[in-house]
């Protein structure tokens, strides 16, 4: 029996792709290369081809007819006809071509597949190969939902074609967008060539403020003295720009990419954006004059104390009842010390009690002949003193308060300031340890002293002035006295770190000009991080010419509130006399000096307390041989280098060539006119010093080094021009929303000019950190 079998039918083979329509996701993933059109088939080459035989047929004909004088028009007609059919296929070629690459660069935007059905010229324009002047994109629907359709796709245009392509119709329902070139187009792409900023500043603004189904925004650029100054932005995304912290993001966006410090004024209601130019700040200003007190020193208490001025003009001053005590730093010659200047100035004039700390001896001598400067410690013992002065007023006060006595109206307003605490801090550790005695305190106590102050001082009008070159937490602590450092101003750039302990910000007044004295940062009264120019405040014991002296004529208070005053430092005494007849030598204990008396500047010891303690069994004329015959010893290598004011404090005033001479133990506490007469010598030796070299401003960045633009943070300096050696130190950087896998970092030049840096990813400049 014969059984059938059923033979399998061959599969039906895969229809072929259209000629013009290929899968572009399929041919992109496998040839890792961008999709292309066929060229289209051209036709007319046939045309061509059919020319000769048919101009060969007349002029047969035309002799047949024995019409011979025909065949030389016939034979020229057929040329023209064939160079007219020549020049429009190709002109038609190169069109298509053009259509075609545009339709290519819009294709994965518009389309899953490559297909010319995605774009059609609808207009052409300008000449013989022209340009297309109106064309017509569909999309698929998949591509409704991208946010920057519109803009891409004119950008894309714009760049194949080369001319300006402007939105003028939207159809969602048939998904068609309808391009068409401005008016006037070429000449605005011939601006936009010589001006590459504008075409920047449009590109960024347009990202910043675009949105899904709402038109692009209108972008009007001003421009003063061939300078940009403004730029108006006239938006349909007001919902996406209601919460504060979205408009700060797109204004801080704005700044960074754009060359210039920029602020910007948002008006919610027109849905508008205008961004302006900040104006240049002055390089030197002034302190103006203070008019004199009128009223009480108490009356007088809520008056802002101006120290500088920001880009808008406005004062920046220190408000003590709203920010009890001010916090200035600064690296040296950066003009922290200044600043505290004016501070100085603006309190006396208004009838404050100051005294003041002077840990370097010499930034505030200057001020001990001023009115109402009551006390300027200079030895480190005197600060020591005038802390626990601080600290015995605001208890007192305190004591007022509490039994009914007074109220904190009453109280007339005190300031401490005390320069350079971080050194402060690190002698009085080394003080301390020479000197504690038995039953004190294992670490100095006057540290402790000044957080009380800084913690409670505002009720009692009893404040205080930090200066240091480091906001370090190590210098200034955590909790509560820190905090009530409110008023805060560093002068010079900042390190990411100390941005981020001044203003709980990494990149605030990291990139304020190197080579500008007096330019810092600060908040301003609505609290907002802002650069100033601080006033120029002259030296009193530097002041010589007119201009200076003028200044300080305007700033000297008319009236004299508070009387001078002189610490008076204890002395050694001696204790009960041995078996062999001699008594142990007693040096002043901490305690001591922190209570040591206060008196008036003119006021002299009565003659029966004037000599010393005479220690039973003493030989005084043997110590006085031993004092006369004192040996000078050079300072060897291996002895630790110690500050100017551990050797004041250790009575070891230089020599003037042979080096330090070191005085007997004995002489450094035997009085406080001893004390004062060491200060008095290593002053005027800092003075001769300071007089034959000017201090120079520390840089404060270290070696060259390279860095990837994209890893290079706020406040490193970067090489902006290599052949003119011109450097800037970077305020912000980020990914760059114009191109892609670029990277963007704004700086600030030594001199302040505001320069923009825009690379690849991966360039490498060099760079060097801040210590």
């Amino acid at each position: 029996m014969l059984t059938k079998q059923r033979v399998k039918k061959p599969p039906m083979p895969v229809r072929p792709v259209e000629p013009g329509v290929h899968q572009w996701g399929y041919e992109r993933v496998q040839s890792g290369i961008a999709p292309t059109l066929k060229p289209k088939p051209q036709d007319w080459k046939f045309g061509v081809a059919a020319v000769p035989p048919a101009t060969g047929v007349a002029v047969g004909a035309e002799l047949l007819q024995a019409a011979a004088g025909a065949v030389a028009p016939t034979v020229l007609a057929a040329g023209v006809v064939c160079g007219g059919i020549v020049a429009l296929g190709l002109r038609r070629k190169e069109r298509a071509a053009l259509s075609d690459r545009a339709t290519e660069d819009i294709a994965s935007l518009v389309s899953t597949y490559l297909t010319r059905n995605s774009l059609k010229v609808l207009r052409w324009s300008g000449g013989w190969l022209g340009y297309p002047a109106k064309i017509r994109i569909t999309y698929d629907q998949g591509a409704a939902g991208n946010a920057t359709l519109r803009e891409e796709l004119a950008e894309l245009l714009s760049d194949r074609v080369g001319m300006t392509y402007e939105l003028v119709k939207h159809d969602p329902r048939k998904r068609q967008l309808v391009y068409q070139v401005d008016p006037g187009a070429e000449e605005i792409a011939a601006e936009e060539d010589q001006d590459p900023l504008t075409e920047r500043v449009t590109k960024i603004a347009t990202k910043l403020f675009s949105a899904p189904s709402e038109d692009a925004p209108r972008i009007d650029l001003e421009w003063e003295n061939e300078k940009l100054s403004k730029v108006h932005v006239q938006h349909n995304i007001g919902m996406n720009l209601t919460s504060a912290l979205v408009r700060k993001d797109k204004a801080h966006k704005f700044s960074v990419q754009i060359p210039g410090r920029w602020k910007v004024d948002w008006n919610t209601e027109e849905d508008t954006a205008t961004f302006t130019l900040r104006p240049d700040l002055p390089t030197f200003i002034a302190h103006p004059p203070i008019s004199p007190m009128v009223g009480t020193p108490q009356e007088n208490y809520k008056t802002p104390l101006r120290y500088g001025i920001d880009e808008t003009g406005e004062h920046m001053a220190w408000r003590p009842w709203l920010d009890p005590m001010m916090l200035i730093v600064g690296r040296t010659g950066r003009g922290k010390t200044v600043v505290a200047h004016s501070i100085l100035t603006e309190l006396a004039a208004r009838g404050w009690l100051i005294d003041v700390s002077d840990a370097k001896l010499i930034e505030f001598i200057g001020y001990k002949s001023w009115p109402n400067v009551r006390c300027v410690g200079a030895i480190l013992e005197e600060q020591v003193r005038l802390v626990h002065a601080a600290l015995e007023l605001m208890q007192d006060r305190y004591a007022q308060i509490v039994n009914g006595e007074a109220e904190e109206d009453d109280f007339q307003p005190y300031c401490l300031f005390l320069d350079e605490y971080a050194l402060f801090r690190e002698d009085l550790a080394d003080w301390y340890s020479e000197i504690k005695q038995q039953g004190e305190p294992a670490k100095v106590p006057t540290s402790r002293k000044v957080n009380a102050v800084l913690r409670a001082g505002r009720t009692a009008r009893v404040h205080i002035v930090l200066l240091t070159q480091r906001p370090d937490a190590e210098v200034l602590g955590s909790g509560e006295p820190r905090l009530n450092l409110s008023c805060r101003v560093s002068m010079g750039p900042l390190d990411m770190d100390g941005a981020r302990m001044m203003y709980n910000n990494p990149t605030a007044g990291v990139a304020v000009p190197t080579n500008i004295r007096g330019r810092g940062t600060t908040r301003n009264e609505a609290g907002d991080i802002v650069e100033f120019q601080a006033y120029w405040t002259p030296d009193p014991r530097k002041a010589k010419e007119p201009e200076d002296l003028a200044i300080l004529d305007g700033l000297k208070p008319a009236q004299t509130l508070h009387p001078k005053m002189k610490i008076v430092l204890p002395t050694s005494t001696f204790g009960e006399p041995s078996k062999e007849g001699m008594s142990q030598e007693l040096p002043p204990t901490y305690s001591e000096y922190a209570n040591a008396r206060m008196v008036p500047l003119d006021y002299e010891e009565p003659d029966d307390t004037e000599s010393d303690q005479e220690e039973p069994g003493r030989d005084t004329d043997l110590e006085a041989d031993v004092e006369d015959t004192q040996i000078s010893t050079e300072v060897t290598e291996t002895e630790p280098e110690r500050s100017i004011l551990r050797l004041v404090r250790a009575g070891d005033p230089e020599s003037s060539e042979t080096g330090p001479e070191k005085m007997p133990p004995t002489s450094r506490a035997k009085s406080g006119e001893s004390l004062a007469s060491v200060s008095d010598l290593r002053i005027r030796q800092k003075l001769e010093e300071e007089d034959s070299a000017e201090e120079e401003p520390e840089d404060g960045f270290g070696e060259i080094e390279t860095l990837r633009i994209e890893d290079i943070v706020p406040g490193t300096k970067v090489l902006i021009d290599e052949g003119e050696g011109i450097w800037g130190i970077v305020a912000d950087s980020m990914a760059d929303e114009s191109e892609e896998a670029h990277w963007v970092i704004a700086c600030v030049t030594d001199d302040g000019a505001d320069e923009t840096i825009v690379a690849p990813e991966g360039e490498i400049f060099p760079i060097r950190k801040q210590q």
